[in-house]
């Protein structure tokens, strides 16, 4: 398989910040041919390199179960006039796909995360998505699942509600 033909999926994961701030994470990602799952690095695969610090992101308000202030953006810790070229496409194509998913489907509705990342991995022609099996998922293919669309919004419910549950408790 060459790096063209490596499929590309959203990891999906969430993470204690603070002591009262947890985090839902999606990131491009892939596996390799060892089986581990991989985020790009840039420079090191050159099919998905453009995703290299890209992430969808949203909070769990620990009172509510829900997710709020969802963003995406490019978290690099240094940049070359490349990257930053490739970063300003990828951007462009993202706002160009939610654009149009806003005006076919209209805007998305509150406590929608999931939708969310759907819209824009979809402008990224990106639909595979893998969630954790467990609560410690490490990089190993045995530790994700693949879900569908309606997958990605139920393991969300779940997920907020269990770390709403144990912020309660």
């Amino acid at each position: 398989m060459t790096r063209s033909d490596i499929p590309l999926v959203v990891l999906v994961t969430s993470q204690h910040l603070y002591d009262t701030t947890h985090q839902i994470i999606a990131q491009i990602g892939y596996q390799d041919s060892k089986g581990w799952w991989q985020t790009p690095t840039w420079g090191w695969c050159q099919t998905a390199s453009q995703y290299a610090d890209f992430q969808i992101t949203g909070y769990v308000d620990l009172e509510k179960g829900t997710v709020w202030g969802y963003s995406h953006y490019f978290n690099p810790h240094q940049i070359s006039l490349d990257q930053a070229e490739s970063i300003v496409k990828v951007l462009r194509k993202i706002k160009r796909g939610l654009d149009r998913a806003d005006t076919e489907r209209g805007y998305i509705p509150d406590n929608s995360f999931h939708e969310y990342v759907i819209r824009i991995t979809a402008a990224l022609g990106i639909t595979d998505y893998r969630v954790p099996t467990g609560d410690s998922p490490s990089n190993s293919g045995h530790d994700v699942r693949q879900v569908s669309g309606g997958g990605l919004r139920t393991w969300l419910h779940h997920r907020v509600n269990e770390i709403a549950h144990l912020a309660a408790n």
